[in-house]
């Protein structure tokens, strides 16, 4: 698990501000649009990120994932299995998945279109021709298209961060 350093309360508050001002500026936005665009901009700029794009802080995109992944066969995700990413990001352990399952098997979910676009960018495009991933913005028609997920890899990481025991990270 990824240890984030706490926020200073003057931290908070600059980010609170930034935030406000950016929405006093977008009104018909939410924090989800704030969210995705702040992100896809510091990605843009080639800034390293935790979980999202190409360049991340630990590991290269290719074998970042692979600790979770390894995790997720070991509760027992199969090849015939349906697997639901809610929050897929740039798919740094979509990757390993969508290679396991079968066609049309993984649907990604995630807030921003553009992080879906960057995953399509990092990932074999034979891959996704052979495998056929569903990349989907999140609303509620795409949560209503993939829900017969049987896997959640979000209700996975909450599992992982809740316990630590045999979690890809945990110790």
């Amino acid at each position: 698990m990824i240890k984030r350093k706490q926020s200073s309360p003057r931290e908070t508050k600059r980010k609170k501000s930034k935030f406000e001002d950016w929405q006093n500026k977008n009104p018909s936005k939410t924090f989800k649009d704030y969210y995705a665009e702040s992100q896809a901009a510091k990605i843009l700029r080639g800034k390293p990120h935790q979980t999202l794009g190409g360049s991340l802080c630990q590991n290269d995109f290719s074998t970042s994932g692979q600790r979770m992944f390894k995790w997720l066969r070991k509760l027992g995700l199969e090849r015939d299995d349906v697997c639901v990413d809610y929050g897929c990001g740039t798919l740094r352990i979509g990757l390993h998945v969508i290679s396991h399952l079968k066609p049309g098997a993984y649907w990604g979910l995630d807030v921003s279109e553009y992080f879906l676009e960057e995953g399509r960018k990092l990932i074999d495009d034979k891959l996704v021709a052979e495998k056929q991933p569903n990349l989907r913005v999140i609303s509620p028609a795409a949560v209503a298209e993939g829900r017969e997920g049987i896997w959640s890899l979000s209700r996975a990481r909450i599992e992982a961060s809740d316990t630590c025991v045999g979690a890809p990270n945990g110790k």
